[in-house]
């Protein structure tokens, strides 16, 4: 929710919405362990994913607006910390267990791939950028010919969705990735469904 604060806020010359975004990060870090990791949460890599993707979004968002110089203290404060988490989801055990708990749900993948491909954008992390294409591949490769990103071996329109609004933002930020063609046509398949 801090995400839709600060961007909510920017666009309407919010200042207190900004700050009350700030304020929900500074919560979700408060929580951060030295490894980059938040081990107080139930899932951490699918948790991790939701909020790295969410910070990694809104610091680039914030980098982008009229607004930058305004809040470069901000961006430069959260950016070490969005990319440890980020780097912590990439060590290999713990990649291998979040990718081997997201299996069942096609949408995870493109959460994923923004959640690592926005913080290497922010962070000039090429490693990260190389796991974002592996997840977004991943995905590519599990859409139905009718256009059905499957969870847990059916169809979830709701679940679909979500997934489509993570490869935006691929689309978004990434227009000249060689995968991004591919993503987009996805999205098309996907919503036609």
């Amino acid at each position: 929710y801090g995400e839709e604060l600060i961007i909510g806020g920017l666009l309407k010359n919010d200042a207190a919405a900004i700050q009350t975004g700030f304020k929900m990060f500074d919560w979700g870090f408060a929580h951060q362990a030295a490894d980059g990791s938040f081990p107080e949460t139930g899932d951490p890599f699918h948790s991790t994913s939701f909020f790295v993707e969410a910070v990694a979004h809104t610091l680039l968002f914030l980098q982008q607006s009229p607004q930058a110089v305004q809040y470069a203290a901000q961006i430069a404060y959260y950016t070490p910390l969005v990319h440890r988490a980020a780097r912590w989801m990439i060590a290999p055990d713990v990649w291998k267990k979040g990718t081997e708990n997201n299996k069942p749900y096609t949408h995870r993948r493109y959460l994923v791939a923004a959640a690592l491909g926005l913080t290497s954008k922010l962070a000039g992390d090429r490693e990260l950028m190389n796991y974002a294409r592996q997840s977004v591949e991943d995905g590519l490769s599990l859409q139905l010919p009718d256009g059905v990103n499957p969870e847990v071996g059916g169809y979830d329109s709701s679940y679909q969705m979500v997934g489509v609004v993570y490869a935006e933002r691929w689309v978004t930020y990434f227009p000249d990735e060689p995968l991004t063609p591919k993503v987009a046509a996805m999205i098309e398949r996907a919503l036609a469904w």
